[in-house]
């Protein structure tokens, strides 16, 4: 059975979710851009509804790249620099 492992981005402009095997081989990307919140401070600020909206349309069109493999996706890491995100995932959702 083929391993694979997919990976969220959450970065400044937007979400990336890229799925690897078990050779590290790029198998499937997506992306999907988000607007920020430019603060006087200079701070950038986001929506998390973004995020979550984001995450969920690059997941789905990654793993629907994949189709035939999706059952072989063995797991999901995550990063968002700055901040801890974590992940429920539903079993049906992959």
């Amino acid at each position: 059975m083929r391993i694979l492992i997919l990976c969220i981005d959450l970065g400044t402009t937007g979400c990336h979710a890229v799925i690897f095997d078990e050779k590290g081989q790029q198998i499937s990307r997506s992306y999907q851009e988000y607007k920020s919140i430019y603060l006087p401070c200079r701070w950038i600020d986001h929506d998390p509804k973004t995020w979550l909206q984001a995450v969920k349309k690059t997941v789905k069109e990654a793993v629907k790249k994949i189709e035939h493999d999706k059952n072989c996706i063995s797991a999901v890491q995550s990063h968002r620099k700055g901040l801890p995100l974590f992940l429920l995932i539903k079993k049906g959702i992959l």
